[in-house]
Formats: structure tokens, C-alpha cells, sequence
């Protein structure tokens, strides 16, 4: 079963995520910034990301940028989920740092066919974790 991590400091939003994802059977991870989901991501193995990107003490842009350049994390899918993905849509998929946009609100069908999309995505599922960033 994959797993997902949901990265975002609005806990009413991340827990409507994980719903999603949990009755769509994927196991479900959660992290209020982007430093709680490195910590999350030395821990397990993650096969996808629901990232925000405005955040507290790192943002998901920084982030996005530390798992890009990680050869550990480099290849983990990433899905933006926020109400900024209208400005940063064409400059992400520009640099090819994110999978796949999702604007906030969102609907549960967006949700899950973005996982779903960002899943075909990877060539397989995590089966060690990574080792820890330094």
C-alpha cells in the first residue's frame, strides 16, 4: 500500500487530505511544515507528497527545493495542493520540481486522481526509507 505525507500547517485542510487518501486506501503520514516532514522522511518510506507552500519554519517551496536535490528524495513525487498554485503553476512545471499542481479548494476527486497521477509517475514504491539528510 502506498503512503502518502501531507505537508501542510493548516490542520482542518491536512486532515481533510488524509480522509481522502485513507478511504481511498493508501496509508497517510502528516507534517504541519516542511522540517516535521524531513523528520517524517528519515523515518518511513514515502511514496508521495501533498505539499503546501506557505508554511511555517520551512516553507514548501524550500522544502520542495531540499528534496529535488536530495538523491535520496530526488525521486519522490510531489502534488502542490494551495490556494498560490495559480502563480506558481507555469514556473514549477518550468524548473520540473512538482509532479503536479492542485489549487485549494479542492474537490476529492482532484485530490485523489492527482496521487494517482503522481504515482504513474514513479517508477516503483519505496520499500527502505531514505537515509537522513544532513
Amino acid at each position: 500500500m502506498p503512503s502518502i505525507l501531507i505537508a501542510d500547517d493548516c490542520a482542518p485542510v491536512a486532515l481533510i487530505m488524509a480522509r481522502h487518501v485513507r478511504e481511498a486506501g493508501f496509508q497517510v503520514s502528516l507534517a504541519k511544515d516542511g522540517a516535521e516532514a524531513l523528520k517524517v522522511l528519515a523515518q518511513k518510506p514515502i511514496d508521495c507528497i501533498l505539499l503546501d507552500l506557505m508554511m511555517p519554519t520551512m516553507t514548501g517551496m524550500e522544502l520542495l527545493r531540499h528534496l529535488k536535490e536530495n538523491p535520496q528524495t530526488s525521486d519522490i513525487p510531489v502534488v502542490l495542493v494551495s490556494s498560490s498554485v495559480g502563480a506558481f503553476r507555469s514556473h514549477m512545471f518550468a524548473e520540473r520540481d512538482a509532479d503536479i499542481c492542485v489549487g485549494k479548494p479542492f474537490t476529492r476527486r482532484q485530490i485523489l486522481d492527482a496521487v494517482h497521477g503522481a504515482l504513474k509517475t514513479r517508477p516503483t514504491v519505496r520499500t527502505t526509507a531514505p537515509a537522513r539528510a544532513s
